[in-house]
């Protein structure tokens, strides 16, 4: 059953580098979201048909489990089994009503999964706080969506740009978010987020609904993905900034555009240390 085929991809969809701004495999998640809140949500309430609509996703495997404990569909055939990889947990999709301050309050809460770093120390810094769950870094996207994360800053104060559009997001702005009932029910103690404000609640599971949007979308490219919404603040660190992911995938970092990550030691249990350079 897990192997019914659903199509194919172009791209590779993985987590190794989701805490690094590698967002192939969450925009997978949140490109069927957002397709399939565009279809119900007007149906349901014509009065948000105009809101501006966005997706929240984040990486439910980023290697706690181990070196193999990665998202990672490779280019070609996908199955059940992919649909599965792109989203770990049985979940169902549903959607919150929030303004400009409840989204970047949302992110602010995301950006706690990294340390702060002290860019005047010259020895080397951990980028993150392993202590806050990779599950619970929600990345959001959304036509026109962009932000900057600045891990220089204390907690609650790292979302140093958030704009729509090309515009600065207001306080009082309209929007819907897409997520998990885990998530807009209260999970992970996100700020606003109790149930109060949920406008839309699937009868699917979530990786049923990423699973028909991929076999809706039989040949996948980069075209059919939100574009990445965020990156890091330019910050140039005296020493080196560092995390740990699987070993040996430098490459697909760069294949997702990350030039700035190169691998500096092979740990030699199937993980390595990279550095990322903050100023690029």
């Amino acid at each position: 059953y897990v192997n019914t085929p659903i199509g194919s991809s172009r791209v590779r969809l993985s987590s190794y580098f989701a805490d690094e701004g590698d967002m192939t495999a969450l925009a997978a998640v949140n490109a069927a979201q957002l397709d399939y809140a565009r279809r119900e949500l007007p149906r349901l309430h014509p009065e948000l048909a105009h809101v501006p609509l966005l997706a929240a996703a984040a990486a439910f495997r980023t290697g706690f489990g181990g070196p193999d404990d990665y998202t990672d569909v490779k280019p070609g055939p996908l199955t059940l089994r992919s649909a599965a990889d792109l989203y770990f947990y049985p979940n169902t999709l549903a959607a919150v009503k929030t303004d400009g301050a409840g989204v970047k309050a949302w992110l602010e809460k995301s950006a706690e999964r990294f340390q702060r770093i002290d860019p005047s120390k010259t020895g080397p810094q951990e980028l993150i706080n392993t202590h806050f769950a990779g599950f619970n870094f929600d990345q959001i996207q959304g036509g026109g969506l962009h932000y900057v994360i600045d891990v220089t800053q204390p907690v609650g104060q790292r979302i140093v740009s958030l704009t729509w559009k090309g515009k600065p997001v207001k306080p009082d702005q309209p929007f819907v978010v897409v997520t998990n009932n885990y998530r807009a029910s209260g999970g992970g103690h996100f700020p606003g987020l109790d149930g109060s404000s949920i406008v839309l609640t699937a009868p699917d599971g979530t990786r049923e609904i990423v699973a028909k949007w991929l076999h809706r979308h039989p040949d996948l490219g980069a075209h059919n993905l939100p574009a990445r919404s965020w990156h890091f603040a330019r910050i140039k660190t005296h020493g080196p900034v560092l995390f740990t992911t699987a070993s040996g995938k430098q490459r697909v970092a760069r294949g997702d555009g990350l030039t700035d990550i190169r691998q500096i030691k092979d740990n030699g249990d199937g993980t390595a240390v990279y550095a990322i350079d903050l100023a690029h």
